[in-house]
């Protein structure tokens, strides 16, 4: 199975106005057309992705940015992987994978990110683009690639397999929350202008990026851990969301008892309720026979076996009244007879 995963990361500082250096005007005319000077292209780094665990709890290991530092030269830059061709107007030219001294992710391990150079030509509809990077405006920067099935950071497991009981956050069967693994990329498709990345530091930075990466705090290290994508009330409430909207879930460990919970109450309900309706459909055929005698039994069968509870009741009202009305009406007497009268 292909997972695709769209992936914010954090952005390098970029160079001095922005123009190219050294052999960099020589890898980007490597996909143009024609050569372009120094003053036609416009230059920024970044930071594609990296090997800490994302808000989507998903954590690239460091030979997979090896793997995707290869795959991702070349690859276009977009906004909002909107996939649209007009939309093109970056890209990489080149990728390095970097291992940042005196800093690790949250396993312990050395932090390693995947650094991009890319590439825009100065035109003047671009201008207003290449203004709003300078100045830190479009700083998020988001990925989009494709990996073989996450596996499962306690277990090793394929996630959503009956083989792994885990769920994606939960906390307590480890140290850091339990996250997929995406070890083997098998493509990269581009990458894209955001506003909310899925990295808590993602986007491009000052010259000092050591100072932004201190202050990230992670959400289930404030907060008793919830699943990354849970909404604000009861777990029933967020599977009824997700349900509705069509999205793919897992079912954090700390919300199966609340779901038990719920989903016995639904069922406990739902008997009632059968209970009652059976009930009513007896109680109707009853009235039915002792109202109009003489039909077949299936004619009693077939007129409450599909009606609502409230057509139900409109015909118990009508064999009722029929119930309840004279049962023997004379004839009124004439004229002529009064006479007779006593």
């Amino acid at each position: 199975m292909i997972y695709r995963k769209y992936c914010a990361a954090v952005g390098g500082s970029p160079p001095a106005g922005g123009t190219p250096e050294g052999e960099e005007l020589e890898q980007i005319n490597f996909f143009t057309l024609r050569k372009f000077t120094a003053e036609e292209v416009f230059v920024f780094r970044c930071t594609l992705c990296d090997n800490e665990i994302d808000r989507d709890y998903d954590r690239f290991t460091t030979e997979a940015l090896h793997t995707l530092s290869r795959l991702f030269v070349g690859r276009t830059g977009l906004f909002d992987h909107s996939a649209k061709a007009r939309d093109q107007v970056m890209r990489i030219f080149s990728c390095a994978v970097e291992e940042v001294p005196e800093r690790t992710n949250r396993l312990g391990e050395p932090y390693v990110r995947l650094n991009a150079k890319a590439y825009l030509p100065r035109l003047p509809e671009n201008e207003s683009l290449i203004l709003e990077i300078e100045a830190g405006i479009k700083k998020e920067i988001s990925v989009s690639c494709a990996m073989r099935s996450p596996r499962c950071s306690v277990c090793g497991e394929y996630f959503e397999s009956d083989e792994c009981p885990h769920a994606k956050g939960d906390t307590e069967c480890a140290k850091v929350p339990v996250h997929a693994v995406l070890a083997e990329p098998v493509d990269a498709f581009e990458f894209s202008f955001v506003a909310i990345p899925a990295q808590p530091a993602a986007g491009v930075h000052s010259m000092d990026c050591r100072a932004v990466e201190q202050q990230t705090v992670y959400e289930d290290e404030r907060t008793p851990p919830r699943h990354p994508q849970m909404e604000q009330g009861s777990a029933l409430n967020f599977f009824k969301q997700k349900l509705a909207a069509g999205l793919p879930f897992t079912t954090p460990r700390y919300a199966v008892g609340e779901l038990r919970q719920a989903i016995e109450l639904l069922e406990e309900q739902a008997q009632k309720s059968a209970d009652w309706l059976s009930g009513l459909r007896s109680d109707v055929r009853r009235s039915l026979v002792l109202a109009m005698p003489g039909l077949p039994p299936e004619a009693y069968d077939g007129m409450v076996a599909d009606a609502e509870p409230a057509q139900l009741e409109a015909l118990r009202a009508c064999a009722w009244s029929r119930l309840n009305g004279p049962q023997l009406i004379g004839e009124t007497p004439s004229e002529d007879v009064a006479p007779y009268k006593i």
